[in-house]
C-alpha cells in the first residue's frame, strides 16, 4: 500500500470504526425517498452501502485466509478498467429488489466479519502477505486495512459533499491517511518523460483538519515524494481535504475551482507542463507500478 506512515493496528482499527460511525449518521438521518436520488453520473446513493459491503467483505476474508487464499479467488483490477469491470461483476451479483436495510444488516455484518479477522492477528502480522484485488495483488494485511481505510475516507468525503447539511466530520488521522495515500499515488502514476530535462516541483498544500504539505520531485525519469513544502517549488496548489475529493471526483471543474478560491494556485504559467506530468490514466494504464502491484505479483 502506498503510504509512508506505518500505523498501528488498533490506530486503524479506531478510525475505520470512526469512519463508520460516520456513514450511519449520515444514513440513519436519510428518508426513503433519499436512497434513490443520483449519486453521480452512473449510482444511487443505495449502491454506496452496497460497494462499501462487498469491499469490507473481501477484506475480511483475505485478511483471514492471508497466502491461502484459493487461486480462483486471486482477481486483480489493475487498472481504471479493470476496476470498472470488477465493480460491475460484484453489483451483478446484488439480488433484484434487495432493500437498502437489507443491504445495510449486510455491511454491518462484513464490518463485524473484519472486526473478527484483525482481533486474530497482532501488529507483527500486519506485514504477512494477503491478496488485495484492487490494483495490487499480493500486498500484506496491512495494505488491505489502509485500503479499507483510505477507501473509505474517500467515498464519506464524497456522501458528505452530495448530503449537504452538517454532518460530521471523519477523524483527522483517517483524513491525513487518505491524502498520504493520494500523494504516493500520484507520484506512481507521474508521467515524468513529460517534464523534458528540467526538474519539476509541485506542492500540494492541505489546510484544515487533518491536513499537511507533500512535494511530489520530478527529475531524471522518476517522481519522488517528501513530506513537507520545498523551498523552491515550480507550483503550489493550496486547498481543503473536501476541496480535493471534489476536485478528484470531478464533482466540480478544476478551473472553476481555481476562479473561486476553492483552489489556490501558485505557478500559473507552469500549469500546462504540470497537466502533462501529471494527466489521468487511461483506461488500460497500470495503476500501481514501480515494484508494487501487478509487477509484483508472482
Amino acid at each position: 500500500m502506498p503510504t509512508a506512515t506505518k500505523r498501528t493496528l488498533d490506530s486503524i482499527i479506531d478510525d475505520l470504526k470512526g469512519v463508520w460511525s460516520n456513514y450511519d449518521s449520515v444514513w440513519d438521518s436519510m428518508q426513503d425517498s433519499d436512497w434513490t436520488r443520483k449519486f453521480g453520473k452512473d449510482w444511487t446513493f443505495e449502491d454506496q452501502p452496497y460497494h462499501l459491503n462487498y469491499l469490507t467483505r473481501m477484506a475480511a476474508r483475505n485478511i483471514s485466509e492471508g497466502e491461502n487464499l484459493p487461486a480462483p479467488e486471486q482477481e486483480l483490477a489493475a487498472t481504471p478498467k479493470g476496476i470498472d469491470e470488477y465493480n460491475a461483476r460484484k453489483f451483478a451479483e446484488r439480488p433484484d429488489g434487495q432493500t437498502v436495510v437489507e443491504t445495510r444488516n449486510q455491511l454491518n455484518a462484513s464490518r463485524e466479519g473484519l472486526l473478527t479477522a484483525v482481533a486474530a492477528i497482532t501488529d507483527a502480522d500486519l506485514d504477512s502477505k494477503a491478496w488485495l484485488p484492487i490494483g495490487y495483488g499480493w500486498a500484506t494485511k496491512r495494505d488491505i486495512l489502509m485500503f479499507c481505510l483510505v477507501h473509505d475516507v474517500g467515498e464519506y468525503a464524497e456522501l458528505r459533499l452530495r448530503r449537504g447539511g452538517d454532518t460530521p466530520a471523519p477523524p483527522e488521522a483517517a483524513i491525513h491517511s487518505r491524502l498520504e495515500f493520494m500523494m504516493e499515488f500520484m507520484s506512481m502514476l507521474a508521467k515524468s518523460e513529460n517534464a523534458g530535462f528540467q526538474p519539476f516541483k509541485l506542492v500540494w498544500n492541505f489546510e484544515g483538519p487533518g491536513g499537511g504539505a507533500w512535494t511530489l520531485s520530478v527529475a531524471d525519469g522518476k517522481c519522488g515524494l517528501e513530506a513537507g513544502r520545498a523551498s523552491d517549488p515550480d507550483v503550489v496548489m493550496t486547498t481543503t481535504f473536501a476541496s480535493f475529493e471534489k476536485m478528484t471526483r470531478k464533482m466540480s471543474n478544476p478551473m472553476w475551482m481555481m476562479l473561486t478560491r476553492q483552489i489556490k494556485m501558485k505557478g500559473f504559467l507552469k500549469m500546462r507542463k504540470m497537466s502533462k506530468i501529471f494527466a489521468e490514466p487511461g483506461p488500460d494504464d497500470v495503476l500501481i507500478k514501480d515494484g508494487r502491484g501487478p509487477l509484483a505479483v508472482g
